[in-house]
């Protein structure tokens, strides 16, 4: 039991640095779907502070803003990856786990604002913001890495790195 659980250990630091290796390539890959997802609130974000001037502050409607688009792009990467991998429960979980936390943290922001009282400081959202908006970056690279591809590749290229194999014990020069 021990020595299966040392060999899934070993499985998942092999998938988890086979993804670090391949993390530039889906970074490319995912630079338009995050831009797309963040550019509306980054010029909500750039007009208000036009608009303010001097007077702008990363207050809780800014942060409102920040945590909506980061509960859409939960939403789209569950979407991806119940989609592509039925095998990622882990990410999955982890993802509807995060999701919810950005959702009620939207709710109690909306109900500061409405009912104009404070519930958390500011820094409390301003965490939050920051926590979810880094977590649904990492999950949807995560989303995005074609592992199957990246493992592919790896096979490809440790094949051709061989200049010979062994058959039934027999050394055979490739």
């Amino acid at each position: 039991m021990a020595n299966e659980r040392g060999i899934q250990m070993k499985e998942y630091w092999i998938r988890f640095l086979l993804f670090l290796k391949n993390l530039p390539a889906t970074i490319k890959e995912s630079f338009i779907w995050f831009l797309m997802t963040y550019a509306f609130p980054l010029v909500q974000i750039f007009i208000i502070w036009g608009i303010k001037q001097d007077n702008f502050e990363w207050s809780l409607e800014i942060m409102k803003i920040v945590l909506v688009t980061n509960a859409s792009l939960y939403t789209s990467i569950l979407m991806v990856v119940n989609n592509q991998r039925k095998d990622k429960r882990v990410v999955n979980i982890l993802t509807i786990l995060t999701y919810i936390f950005t959702i009620v943290l939207f709710a109690i922001a909306m109900v500061e604002i409405t009912k104009n009282m404070s519930i958390f400081s500011l820094a409390v959202y301003q965490y939050g913001t920051i926590a979810t908006f880094s977590l649904a970056l990492v999950f949807g690279l995560i989303s995005k890495y074609d592992e199957v591809k990246a493992n592919s590749v790896e096979l490809a290229n440790s094949g051709m790195r061989k200049s010979e194999t062994s058959i039934n014990g027999q050394k055979i020069d490739i």
